[in-house]
């Protein structure tokens, strides 16, 4: 058999297979001396297609820096997808079907290339990336780099591939952080989704949701879900924010034997008895499985007036009047007035989960050609019943709209929202590239805050807190496709990869109006006048982190 650095001659057929080239050797000569392999540059984006065909079988060499783009197949197949930039979704950046979006579109598609290791067995017990193998606290998480490869490109499954011939560094350039970066008011809201937080375990029952007839979700054994509640809870725990909107968290009521009862039980356990307290409407919301939900601190906000909830039943209709807001699709709106107990300023918060677009809704509701995806037709009439609803419920009130809008930045139903005068938080605060969901290698949020003109002018911050979109999926809490040392390696008690949802993050200033302090003389209450104008001055301060 030849050996490596050896020159010999092969005499074939060269053809395709599976659209891979491969050469049918009729005869290989050796004896043909010995010399170094020439090696070609690898440089990203690609020109075309064809640029990537051409290296095929070549040995390559790359001296940019390679960001980490998609890490799905991480831990079950050692791939690592590479790009020269981060990538976005279309829709996130440009408006559906624009010319923008289409270009961005074939431009993703001509910046990308699958980092392989060579092993073709699944789940093995080390994965090589990042460097020193991957474990809870050695995550590679995306945006992370590696400044230099060498490797030979293949071709599988549609998708080309290098796999490297030399030892690579990662350097993390996308560290983590301890806490969410925001500027902070008086009033901090946060918009989380806990992906199936389910006290009932999944044991393929059909035993889930207000009328028991459901598919559980979930943890599938008590060891999951232990693992599930403490991440969840540490991650509650470090956004500590006053008001929280959840989604994905388990139909079964609100009291105290509920999973809310549950989740929140263990984050008082963590900051202190009576630290959150669970908004009860009094009986569960809507039919789904999962449900939307608040948890609140009573020190800093209390409820004000009783919950309104969107369904069907009471949405706004359209021309031939039918209701605009599907609650047979949709998860039904919560809606509530909040008061600031430090001066008893009010805000509505509505929390909301809209249509996935992982299913169908038929011909006319789904967007098979901008890239919108399925029920977006669904989501947009919801969006439009949602601003009438909140207008018609609080009339000049300010509101903020939170929640997993299933759809990103520019599609139709976040562009409704605006056209009816709320403004996109995330896009004003931390650009148009932020994210908090990655979806094949590209990322966009489909987590929103949007407020109205009076919340707006209220904003003093918002971001989400990427401690999910980022990570890989094999150091969540789940046990399955998992050798017993990853079970232990893989996992941490903290707030990473809680959920495959980044949460939003909204701070606000809710202040009392100002009044003009009583005119008093210098021989009386001067002094008096002096401080209470020291104190209305403080009032409007922003607290900082």
């Amino acid at each position: 058999m030849p050996v490596e650095g050896e020159v010999v001659r092969v005499l074939g057929d060269v053809s395709e297979l599976y659209d891979k080239t491969q050469l049918e050797a009729s005869e290989i000569l050796q004896g043909c001396g010995s010399a170094t392999p020439s090696v070609a540059d690898l440089v990203m984006p690609f020109a075309s297609l064809d640029d990537i065909e051409a290296l095929e079988g070549m040995l390559i060499n790359s001296a940019q820096e390679l960001l980490v783009t998609d890490h799905f197949g991480l831990a079950r197949y050692g791939q690592v997808t590479l790009s020269s930039k981060r990538l976005y979704i279309p829709t996130n950046i440009h408006a559906p079907g624009s010319d923008e979006a289409i270009a961005l579109e074939i431009s993703n598609t001509l910046d990308r290339i699958i980092l392989d290791d060579a092993d073709s067995s699944q789940n093995p017990d080390f994965i090589p990336y990042p460097s020193g193998g991957l474990s809870a606290v050695n995550s590679l998480r995306l945006g992370d780099t590696v400044s230099t490869l060498t490797g030979v490109v293949d071709y599988s499954f549609g998708e080309y591939l290098v796999i490297p011939v030399d030892d690579l560094t990662f350097a993390a350039t996308n560290a983590r952080t301890s806490a969410p970066d925001l500027d902070l008011g008086n009033l901090r809201v946060a918009s989380l989704n806990v992906l199936n937080y389910f006290e009932t375990i999944d044991d393929g029952s059909n035993i889930c949701g207000p009328a028991a007839d459901s598919s559980c979700r979930g943890a599938d054994d008590a060891e999951e879900f232990g693992r599930q509640k403490a991440k969840i809870v540490s991650a509650i725990v470090a956004m500590d924010a006053d008001i929280v909107g959840l989604m994905e968290i388990e139909n079964n009521g609100f009291d105290d034997v509920s999973a809310i009862a549950d989740l929140v039980a263990g984050i008082n356990a963590e900051m202190g008895d009576d630290t959150y307290a669970i908004f009860n409407p009094g009986a569960p919301i809507g039919t789904d499985a999962i449900t939307v939900a608040f948890i609140y601190k009573p020190a800093v906000a209390t409820l004000d007036g009783d919950e309104a909830i969107l369904k069907s039943a009471n949405s706004a209709s359209d021309d031939d009047g039918d209701a605009l807001f599907d609650d047979t699709k949709n998860r039904p709106s919560l809606n509530q007035k909040f008061a600031l107990v430090e001066n008893g300023e009010t805000i509505v918060i509505s929390v909301n989960h809209l249509k996935s677009k992982g299913s169908s809704c038929g011909a006319g509701d789904d967007d098979e050609t901008t890239g919108q995806g399925s029920c977006n037709l669904t989501r947009t009439r919801a969006a439009a019943a949602l601003t009438a609803f909140i207008a018609a419920e609080y009339p000049d009130m300010p509101a903020l709209i939170i929640g997993d809008l299933n759809a990103y930045a520019k599609e139709d139903p976040i562009t409704r929202l605006e056209e009816t005068g709320y403004t996109n938080l995330i896009n004003s605060f931390d650009g148009a590239e932020a994210y908090s969901y990655s979806f094949n290698g590209l990322l966009g949020y489909l987590d929103h805050a949007l407020a109205n003109d009076s919340a707006f002018a209220k904003t003093v911050d918002a971001t989400t807190w990427h401690i999910n979109a980022d990570e890989p999926i094999a150091i969540d809490y789940n046990t399955s496709f998992k050798s017993d040392a990853q079970i232990i390696d893989f996992y941490a008690a903290d707030a990473y990869r809680m959920s495959d949802h980044d949460p939003v993050l909204v701070s606000l200033q809710l202040d009392s109006p100002f009044v003009e302090p009583p005119i008093t003389d210098n021989s009386s209450g001067g002094t008096l006048s002096i401080i209470l104008l020291g104190l209305l001055a403080m009032i409007g301060i922003r607290r900082k982190k």
